[in-house]
């Protein structure tokens, strides 16, 4: 399985998140006029881990997840569900998912939210 289709996976079967937003997750765009509330996932880089000897199977990849909403109360409720979902998951693939950092944003019709974790995975 892919890294992405995993985190589609693992984010789209939360149901504490998909109560929230329903089936409004998209990789890296949303679909044109695409209802607020959704969340958009990208995977911005990936860093094969090596030993001495050989390559390891072990990856680590940067993931970028963006909360819009129109009201700050929406965001914050999706932004508190995906870190429940992700931060110190360990499953399948993942090794380890970890949230790095969230920067909120007063947007011109309504607010947005980055959230950014380290994914450790096997591929």
């Amino acid at each position: 399985m892919q890294i992405e289709a995993a985190i589609y996976q693992r984010l789209g079967t939360f149901t504490p998140l998909t109560d929230l937003i329903g089936q409004r997750l998209y990789p890296t765009v949303p679909t044109e006029n695409t209802q607020l509330p959704f969340v958009v996932y990208t995977i911005s880089s990936s860093e094969p881990q090596l030993t001495t000897t050989a390559p390891s199977n072990l990856t680590r990849y940067a993931l970028e997840l963006d909360i819009w909403g129109i009201n700050l109360d929406d965001v914050l409720a999706i932004t508190e569900q995906t870190k429940a979902a992700l931060h110190g998951y360990r499953g399948g693939m993942f090794q380890g998912i970890f949230l790095t950092t969230r920067n909120l944003a007063i947007e011109e019709d309504g607010f947005h939210e980055t959230q950014s974790f380290t994914v450790w995975a096997t591929v």
